[in-house]
């Protein structure tokens, strides 16, 4: 979704910029524009917004739920109400130049320059989809976060059950959330332990 987030702000921008230059393709402008840029913006805040929260969702640990929540609500809208706006101020100090004047319609002439720069921009953030993990990676923390809760800190927990657990977890992300091997685990055979329950079972 994050993909199609970067491909909506883009073609909004595009669109836009059409818009600048004269191009509505025989579309009266306020029509042209709400078949456009409004659509693409709320195409985009979709996209972008509700993937982030599903993998906070899936991914934050238990008891601080609300406090990262606030959290990214905050960075969004640092993001969207601030951020933003004075980028595109920077960016228009810097490189574009462009002074409004109420008086001279014509000082907006340049105003798709800074379109096509959004246009370029919102297909960077491709560059770092691989920093957002995939659903393996978010299984394998998932299932830290089922192995703390049912034996970490607990009382009467079979020791051959919680071995058993343990092996099946990846040693990085183990280690990331701080799960120590058990002790005597190193005593203790998985395969051995299925075995076992397997002959139980028959008997």
């Amino acid at each position: 979704m994050r993909v199609a987030a970067c491909l909506a702000n883009c073609f909004g921008a595009v669109m836009t910029m059409f818009y600048c230059r004269g191009f509505t393709f025989g579309i009266p402008g306020f029509l042209y524009l709400m078949m456009t840029s409004t659509v693409t913006d709320t195409l985009y805040q979709t996209f972008n917004t509700l993937p982030l929260m599903i993998l906070f969702a899936k991914i934050i640990p238990e008891k601080i739920e609300a406090s990262l929540f606030a959290f990214l609500m905050g960075l969004s809208n640092l993001s969207y109400m601030f951020l933003s706006g004075n980028l595109a101020n920077l960016i228009n100090i810097l490189f574009v130049h462009i002074d409004y004047n109420p008086d001279d319609p014509a000082s907006l002439d340049r105003v798709w320059e800074l379109y096509a720069i959004q246009a370029s921009l919102s297909l960077v953030p491709l560059l770092f989809l691989w920093l957002i993990p995939n659903r393996a990676q978010v299984a394998k923390v998932q299932r830290c976060y089922e192995y703390i809760d049912m034996y970490v800190d607990k009382e009467d927990v079979d020791a051959g059950a919680r071995a058993e657990d343990f092996e099946k977890l990846s040693p990085k992300t183990a280690a990331r959330c701080n799960i120590k091997k058990p002790e005597g685990g190193e005593e203790i055979d998985p395969e051995q332990l299925r075995r076992s329950a397997e002959q139980t079972a028959e008997e």
